[in-house]
């Protein structure tokens, strides 16, 4: 008698147990949804087109994207930058962010792992190099057999200098340089540091402006287009993001944003 009341106490404080357990699992996972429900957490890496930070104040053209969106929606902006894409999608993938707002064209490794949102600019990236001591510049892709080209690591372009060399059947080496933005290896690249770097073409108009000794005249590719990347199972933002995004670039508001970064 003693073992079966022993058993039936056992089994009543087993299941009390597992019901505690199952109950803060998904309180859990209701509060944390409904904590994130406004706020949008958003990786982004650095640049004057894309995210900067001088005294009090932010600026940056995909910022201010941002901005519009989360403010339409009456969201919390939380920004975490990063500028290692691949850290950025693992970020996303494992639901550390909710986007990542980095200009990503489409032709990258991460197609099958994320959803893109509607294009955000149409580019194509440029050979960004300065003059050797008699005044040459690379013209053609093919003279860049068996040269090096200096990349932030994990960069997007890292595809496409591949494809390049498969293209002109020769060799490009690819050094990738950690905790840099495209714009600090342009600058490094006019101070002779490195002989070459990779640019997307309005950003290389922009920074030629602050260091006129930089070539900017050799395109790498063809214009295509690039997005944001959003996890597959957040269909909703996605929605959100493309119906924004639609009506968004049609507006005088994206006008006085965009000419600022001309």
């Amino acid at each position: 008698m003693k073992n079966t009341n022993a058993l039936k106490k056992l089994t009543t404080v087993t299941i009390v147990t597992f019901g505690i357990l199952i109950f803060a699992f998904f309180a859990n996972v209701f509060f944390k949804n409904v904590a994130r429900a406004n706020k949008l957490i958003v990786v982004i890496d650095s640049g004057q087109m894309r995210y900067t930070e001088l005294g009090d104040s932010v600026f940056g053209l995909q910022y201010e994207i941002l901005r519009a969106f989360a403010d339409s929606n009456e969201m919390k902006l939380q920004i975490l930058k990063n500028n290692d894409l691949k850290q950025s999608i693992d970020m996303l993938l494992d639901s550390k962010c909710d986007l990542v707002a980095i200009p990503i064209p489409k032709t990258t490794q991460y197609i099958d792992q994320v959803e893109f949102t509607l294009p955000l600019l149409s580019m194509r990236q440029v050979l960004v190099q300065i003059p050797d001591s008699l005044g040459h510049v690379k013209k053609i892709q093919y003279e860049l057999a068996n040269d090096t080209i200096t990349v932030p690591v994990n960069s997007p372009q890292i595809q496409r200098i591949r494809n390049l060399s498969d293209e002109i059947a020769d060799t490009i080496f690819i050094v990738e340089i950690p905790n840099v933005t495209t714009d600090d290896l342009v600058a490094q690249v006019a101070q002779g540091r490195y002989k070459y770097t990779i640019c997307g073409a309005q950003l290389a108009q922009k920074l030629k402006k602050d260091f006129p000794v930089i070539d900017i005249s050799m395109p790498i590719d063809f214009e295509q287009p690039y997005s944001w990347a959003v996890n597959k199972k957040n269909y909703k933002l996605l929605q959100k993001l493309n119906g924004f995004l639609e009506k968004f670039f049609k507006s005088d508001a994206y006008k006085v944003i965009y000419e600022k970064y001309e």
